[in-house]
């Protein structure tokens, strides 16, 4: 068993202190905000990543450089990223710094000023990461994906925006969606350290008292989406053709989900094992990158296979990805090989547990999600009790080829059009 000390609090204007005790050099601190592009209306695709920009970009008392400084100055690194369902403000840093990190990680969160030039030259810094994206038919093709499946729900839209969907956005923009979804009922801190919880408490409240943080309002949430499965394919200036198939699956509260998630580690994980890499990649070489992927949202789920090949492979690389998912609802995992996944699932977690700042998304996604934080023995238990038969339950619910939507990038010919 994992020997873990996951310690909660409740810190000014109720914001929920998630700390886990980590006897290493450096500490790892974070503020997560249970709002990303998914909660964007029409009008704001691109706002959440935008914020996520300008949120460096000058307090009342520090100006970008400052901000950029602080911790640069003594080894630490301060980073932020944006997801579909939520904003990560994150800090890593010699543990005698932590008063450092929380003054600046509050300061940048609930502070920020968002100057319209500063907006404005990080417009022209997301056109270029937009232009990288579209450069790189893998990476488009996900985004084109997602628009194709999810339609007009709000999961749909890239989390970057598109160039023109953000060219218009003013300080006022950014400062009400800070306002709105920036609150105490929005917002938890995590924080992977060994300094006590006690001591934590203190420095943190010492910052927070100093904001005026929106108080809780009613959380926002997100629909299940509809769907209706399509089969599209686009002619692209490019020269290896690009698919990606999937299907709806379960959300991230539904029982299935480990057993789906062992499933999906199967047929398509980061291991050179993996189903699909092993007979596509390695017995019949029609591949570079293949691999499958799931995603459980709070409402939804998303299994997906993305593989990149030769036009004149294509045929057999879709039949043999077909001819994988479909042995796993009709042959039911031998109990050695259904060990042997576990263990390899098991192992991968405990692996990412070597990564103060890992251990911070996780415990920090699992307290958005659930309310609570699960911890990796839960989990490593959880995944001891699936069967074979749990695993050929979930792919018979999942794997119906008529309602998978499938995007195809293939290569231009004369007379196409991209």
């Amino acid at each position: 068993m994992y020997n873990e000390k996951i310690s909660t609090a409740v810190l000014h204007h109720n914001i929920i202190l998630v700390s886990k005790e980590w006897h290493q050099l450096n500490s790892h601190l974070g503020i997560m905000i249970d709002c990303g592009s998914g909660f964007e209306q029409a009008h704001q695709h691109g706002l959440a990543h935008l914020i996520e920009h300008c949120i460096f970009k000058g307090t009342a008392k520090r100006k970008s450089f400052h901000i950029i400084n602080r911790l640069d100055a003594v080894g630490g690194e301060l980073n932020a990223y944006t997801s579909k369902e939520e904003t990560c403000y994150h800090a890593s840093f010699r543990n005698e710094y932590y008063d450092r990190a929380a003054d600046l990680l509050i300061d940048i969160t609930f502070n920020s000023l968002f100057p319209q030039a500063e907006i404005e030259k990080e417009k022209s810094v997301i056109y270029e990461e937009i232009n990288s994206y579209q450069d790189s038919p893998a990476e488009q093709v996900m985004d084109d994906y997602d628009e194709l499946f999810y339609g007009k729900h709000p999961l749909a839209h890239p989390i970057l925006g598109t160039k023109d969907s953000i060219a218009n956005f003013t300080t006022n923009d950014l400062q009400a969606f800070v306002q709105q979804h920036y609150n105490s009922a929005n917002v938890i801190i995590v924080s992977v350290s060994p300094l006590p919880m006690a001591e934590q408490v203190i420095i943190l409240n010492k910052y927070l008292e100093q904001c005026n943080i929106p108080q809780a309002t009613a959380k926002p949430k997100l629909s299940k989406p509809s769907y209706t499965p399509k089969n599209v394919t686009v002619a692209k200036d490019i020269s290896q053709l690009h698919c990606l198939l999937g299907v709806p699956a379960y959300a991230h509260k539904q029982k299935e989900r480990l057993a789906f998630m062992l499933l999906n580690n199967i047929i398509g994980g980061p291991a050179m094992n993996a189903a699909l890499n092993m007979h596509i990649r390695e017995k019949n070489a029609w591949v570079y990158d293949i691999s499958s992927n799931y995603t459980s949202y709070k409402n939804s789920g998303q299994f997906s296979i993305y593989y990149g090949c030769d036009e004149a492979n294509h045929d057999k690389v879709n039949s043999a990805v077909w001819k994988i998912l479909n042995s796993f609802t009709t042959t039911k995992l031998s109990e050695l090989k259904l060990r042997e996944a576990k263990n390899q699932l098991s192992g991968q977690i405990s692996l990412g547990l070597d990564s103060g700042i890992s251990n911070l998304f996780g415990i920090g996604k699992s307290q958005l999600m659930n309310n609570r934080v699960i911890t990796v023995n839960e989990s490593l238990l959880e995944i001891d009790k699936i069967t074979a038969s749990d695993l050929m339950h979930v792919a018979n619910q999942i794997f119906n080829q008529h309602n998978f939507t499938q995007l195809v990038f293939t290569p231009t010919h004369n007379g196409d059009n991209n």
